[in-house]
């Protein structure tokens, strides 16, 4: 069965900031390229949600994106674990006043990719 309209949109979605901060980093501009690769990997939960509960928790705080992943079951845990990483990569480069270099960048870009790729076996 094909995706919902509803994933097929954050799955779109996830891409897109995906690709921009794969430029984002091409380009050196490795806290733009942290900030869309997290928010990539959260619009993939998004995805997950709708596949699994026909909704999204929309909530600013991140923390509860990781539960929703967790009361998915065993798959969802498994994401959970993995966006629970992503986020904290968030905390180091989103509120201290520094610049992220590039093995950071990296690391999150790597995660955020991966974190893709695992939600799309899920849900296409």
């Amino acid at each position: 069965m094909a995706p919902s309209a509803e994933v097929q949109i954050h799955l779109k979605l996830a891409q897109e900031f995906l690709d921009v901060a794969k430029w984002s980093f091409d380009a050196g501009f490795y806290n733009a390229s942290q900030t869309n690769a997290v928010t990539s990997a959260i619009r993939a939960k998004d995805a997950v949600a709708h596949h699994f509960n026909q909704r999204s928790n929309k909530a600013v705080d991140h923390g509860r994106a990781v539960s929703e992943l967790k009361g998915i079951g065993q798959q969802g845990g498994n994401l959970a674990a993995k966006l629970a990483m992503i986020l904290k990569e968030k905390n180091k480069f989103a509120y201290q006043d520094a610049f992220s270099d590039r093995d950071e960048a990296l690391v999150t870009l790597k995660r955020a990719t991966s974190f893709l790729e695992q939600v799309r076996g899920l849900v296409v």
